[in-house]
């Protein structure tokens, strides 16, 4: 399954906000000056570009992030985050990309804990959750 990297900070209405800034499903920063003021704009970020860059290279170096996760896609508009827990991620339209520098993630509008993942590995609760039916899978992984 594709697996993607998402900011884990949500933003609600995030396709209006970013469609009204005639951005489409993808923001392209080619000015770092203007970068900040953009992504603040654009997907309420307030991280400054320079600091989510340094974390994104040590995320994709296997280093754990409080602002990035790996998630996996479902469709085009959800994926699952799984750590400790499990996280259905979703964004109405479809996820809106930054493409900075060697950089690209995703921006979502919002989630939902599903459950624990302590006990199962991520092929399991991939399965699983394209199989059972939601009673079940939430039943399982102690989401209800």
């Amino acid at each position: 399954m594709r697996q993607i990297v998402i900011r884990k900070d949500l933003v609600p209405a995030l396709n209006s906000r970013v469609s009204l800034m005639g951005c489409g499903s993808s923001i392209h920063i080619s000015c770092p000056e203007t970068a900040d003021a953009l992504l603040k704009d654009a997907v309420n970020e307030t991280v400054p570009l320079a600091a989510l860059l340094e974390e994104f290279r040590r995320f994709t170096a296997g280093q754990p992030s409080a602002l990035f996760a790996r998630m996996y896609q479902l469709n085009e508009t959800s994926g699952l985050v799984i750590d400790q827990n499990i996280y259905l991620y979703h964004c109405d339209v479809c996820p809106v990309w930054v493409d900075a520098e060697e950089a690209r993630w995703a921006y979502m509008g919002g989630k939902k804990y599903l459950g624990d993942s302590w006990w199962f590995g991520d092929d399991e609760i991939l399965k699983d959750v394209r199989e059972m039916n939601v009673v079940a899978f939430l039943e399982k992984y102690k989401g209800c």
